[in-house]
């Protein structure tokens, strides 16, 4: 077998050898996913702390003192994320500038080498004063974005419980609105003929998807329907309650 003038040998183990550079082309595929998660972490990285370096340099003279102090409030700042011709999101940009101010606070990415931007952009949400001690965790422990997204979380509950209901009950609406609003979306590319395109196991897989989407609707119904009750039960003794104070005593005042 050739491959650009050059022969292609399988060797008794299995391994594929170029004759002309002498180097196998079976290396362990698990070296390479570490490989490249390491290049995408490093550049998501750098692409991250790049930009918030810019911005705080050109727009607030290099002063992170006045970007705490001013924030995404300065006109230049709000200029800046809504010029037609930047190449990311409003919401991009100021967390690239959080991070950035962030990390030279906090002493420099060096402190966490094993941690990413999603580590970062997670420990956003924390105070000065736990932000360092969790991303410090979350390096010595390795924990992934998600191990350590619900260690805020976690902390923020035990810190602000109410604030943390009223957070997830917002998070909760957000989601079913989404997936209401997807639906109509996928019923009309399915009307459209997106369906003559699929192979036979796709349909398969897309039939036992939105079974497993019903039933988790179902589940979902039944546990906001037994709130709903436990909620109307509450209101109605509460106000049976009221009723009952208020309402005149009969007899009072007779002799």
């Amino acid at each position: 077998m050739t491959r650009g003038g050059a022969a292609i040998v399988v060797t008794n183990g299995g391994a594929l050898e170029d004759s002309q550079t002498q180097t196998y082309l079976d290396p362990d595929a698990d070296q390479i996913v570490a490989k490249l998660r390491e290049i995408s972490r490093r550049v998501a990285l750098e692409y991250t702390l790049n930009v918030g370096r810019v911005v705080i340099h050109q727009i607030y003279g290099g002063d992170l003192n006045e970007w705490r102090s001013r924030g995404p409030k300065s006109a230049s700042f709000r200029r800046l994320a809504a010029h037609p011709d930047l190449p990311m999101s409003p919401s991009a940009l100021y967390r690239c500038v959080a991070i950035f101010a962030m990390c030279h606070q906090l002493g420099g990415l060096e402190r966490w080498p094993r941690l990413g931007v999603g580590h970062l952009r997670c420990a956003l949400v924390l105070p000065d004063a736990k932000r360092a001690d969790l991303l410090q965790q979350a390096n010595a422990k390795r924990w992934s974005v998600r191990q350590f997204e619900s260690a805020c979380r976690a902390w923020r509950q035990q810190a602000d419980p109410g604030r943390s209901r009223q957070s997830q009950q917002k998070h909760c609406v957000s989601r079913l609105k989404a997936l209401a609003r997807s639906m109509p979306h996928v019923e009309a590319m399915l009307l459209e003929g997106a369906t003559e395109s699929f192979p036979s196991e796709e349909l398969t897989r897309a039939l036992d998807q939105l079974t497993a989407t019903r039933e988790w609707v179902a589940r979902l119904r039944a546990i906001l329907s037994r709130a709903e009750k436990r909620k109307g039960a509450s209101e109605s003794t509460e106000a049976s309650e009221c009723s009952s104070d208020s309402a005149p005593i009969l007899g009072a005042g007779c002799d």
